[in-house]
């Protein structure tokens, strides 16, 4: 699925971010006296329409998933939203990790999470009499709709009546086998989560499941608290780049200072196109196909706080403090 660069919802087609431009205008005084003799000054409305605009703002970012199209954010505006202030970036001198914060993906979290989806495509296909998928099938299905993966990733049926009762039926099993699949997670990924709380690097999960479920397996591996925020299914968000950005807004964190960790190309190309740096977990594909990550590893045990420093080695971790503009004082 191809997006657009800079929006918020990364939907199909050509569109123009959408850009919120602050200028001020100062209206002139009036400096004809009225009839009664009393100055009549014209109200300013520059303020006023700031106000608008900062009201507008919130409204767009807390409309930000819905599908008005006059109510989406992209991804200057996160970055502009949350650009620290000067309290900040005086606390980011003492603590420079706290700048940045990170997004997950469910499956580069859960090293097996693709095996329960190809058991519910196996046991639709024993039901209904159908050639069973392999793992690459399975992987080559993650780039469509289920009613689409079933008629370019596994080639069972064109009929679209037949479609919607097997996406449905997959749906159910995939539910109850949800309940009795055990996860294994990748390999350091509690020491990792642990190093990321040590030195408050905000964390947020992305994944497709309901909250309930979500929150179910974390708490088995008694990982939910390592988690300020979840990015669910009840959140609507239609990709990986609007889950993530919608992520950055819940953390209010700016894009550009955000790893995004996941383990598909596709999912690199939009973390960069969010203006995200992106690590890459070497599983399901293959290191070649990670050579636009900024990073690929094969566990998070080989990880420290130092890699994220690294990342954004180019930019200033500590920012540069500017003096504020000296204020006349009247006596």
């Amino acid at each position: 699925m191809m997006g657009f660069v800079g929006s918020f919802v990364l939907g199909r087609g050509v569109e123009r971010r959408v850009e919120v431009c602050c200028r001020r205008r100062r209206s002139e005084l009036n400096v004809f006296l009225p009839p009664d003799g009393t100055p009549k000054v014209e109200k300013d409305d520059g303020e006023e329409k700031e106000e608008k605009e900062i009201d507008l703002r919130e409204l767009r970012r807390r409309s930000a998933t819905t599908s008005v199209e006059t109510l989406r954010l992209g991804v200057d505006e996160l970055n502009e939203l949350y650009e620290p202030d000067y309290t900040d970036r005086l606390k980011y001198v003492l603590k420079p990790d706290e700048q940045f914060s990170t997004v997950f993906t469910w499956e580069s979290l859960i090293k097996n999470a693709r095996e329960l989806e190809l058991k519910a495509w196996e046991q639709v296909a024993e039901e209904e009499e159908l050639t069973k998928p392999t793992m690459a099938d399975v992987i080559r299905a993650e780039n469509f709709l289920p009613e689409m993966a079933i008629q370019r990733a596994f080639f069972w049926t064109s009929d679209w009546g037949r479609i919607k009762s097997l996406v449905f039926r997959k749906v159910e099993i995939f539910g109850t086998l949800f309940d009795d699949f055990e996860f294994e997670l990748h390999r350091g990924t509690e020491e990792w989560l642990t190093g990321l709380r040590k030195y408050n690097v905000p964390k947020c999960l992305c994944t497709s499941l309901s909250l309930e479920r979500a929150e179910r397996v974390l708490e088995e591996f008694k990982l939910r608290h390592y988690f300020h925020e979840l990015v669910t299914i009840e959140d609507e968000a239609e990709d990986f780049g609007q889950s993530v950005l919608l992520g950055c807004d819940k953390l209010k964190k700016p894009p550009h200072k955000t790893v995004a960790f996941c383990d598909r190309p596709e999912e690199i190309v939009l973390a960069h196109e969010c203006q995200m740096k992106a690590v890459a977990l070497i599983g399901a594909y293959k290191a070649y196909d990670f050579r636009s990550a900024d990073s690929s590893i094969s566990g998070y045990d080989v990880l420290g706080i130092y890699n994220v420093r690294k990342l954004f080695a180019e930019e200033t971790n500590s920012p540069e403090l500017q003096p504020e503009p000296e204020r006349e004082v009247s006596t």
